[in-house]
């Protein structure tokens, strides 16, 4: 394991960014440092990586911190692009 830092916030999409641009290996593994997901979990996504999917999200089940907002943006991106998300979350693994 490598630590990569910025000198200054450059907020969590540069860090997720840096980090990716800074990796080596060919599958990935994001995840927020908040352990609001479990560490555990991230043999399921590998598993499904091995179904021949590029991307595996996952997704909070439970209560929301924010229903409304997040809500407003599950709907949003279920319209456009057609695409179906179930939050904007952080555990993904993905094929470089």
């Amino acid at each position: 394991m490598r630590v990569v830092r910025h000198r200054k916030n450059m907020g969590k999409t540069e860090a997720i960014l840096t980090g990716l641009e800074n990796s080596k290996g060919e599958v990935l593994v994001i995840l927020d440092a908040d352990l609001q997901y479990d560490p555990l979990e991230i043999p399921l996504l590998l598993d499904k990586m091995e179904e021949g999917y590029d991307i595996v999200t996952g997704w909070k089940k439970g209560k929301y911190a924010k229903p409304f907002a997040s809500c407003v943006h599950n709907l949003v991106s279920r319209i456009h692009p057609r695409i179906p998300v179930h939050s904007q979350n952080l555990i993904k693994a993905l094929k470089r």
